[in-house]
């Protein structure tokens, strides 16, 4: 007949072996790992760990020994550059009633469009004569490939 004990043992140890719904979809970074290993050697338990993180006690045990694969750290969201090409108005208008940026003689960028008569911003009020320098179609949008 099995004790309190061991039963609690048992159960323990099914516990620990069974993936829980946050173990079996996390990746875990080498700063996550890292932090683990600094949270053991401070003295915190595997079990504590195991509930901290939603990780089985293999994995923990694995990170603490070394063992566990660990996916490298992401770097923080770089820029994405995009460059626009700037055109003279004298050297060309845009497509009439297509929305392009415009640069102004006030040092403003804003957008605006060209009626095929004069530039308008986009609640359609004239812009004044010679206020647009330049011109250039918006960028792509940043997921797509250049």
């Amino acid at each position: 007949m099995n004790t309190l004990a061991d039963m609690l043992t048992t159960a323990h140890q099914a516990a620990s072996r069974a993936p829980t719904k946050a173990s079996s979809r996390r990746k875990i970074t080498k700063a996550a790992a890292d932090g683990i290993r600094s949270q053991h050697a401070h003295g915190a338990s595997i079990v504590c760990l195991m509930r901290e993180h939603g990780l089985r006690r293999d994995c923990i045990q694995g990170i603490i020994d070394g063992r566990y694969y660990t996916t490298p750290d992401r770097p923080a969201h770089a820029p994405i550059k995009r460059s626009v090409t700037w055109r003279h108005v004298d050297a060309g208008l845009p497509d009439p009633d297509i929305e392009v940026m415009v640069a102004l003689d006030d040092g403003d960028v804003r957008p605006a469009f060209h009626d095929g008569e004069q530039w308008r911003d986009l609640t359609a009020w004239p812009l004044a004569d010679g206020a647009v320098l330049m011109w250039c179609d918006y960028p792509d949008h940043p997921r797509r490939r250049a």
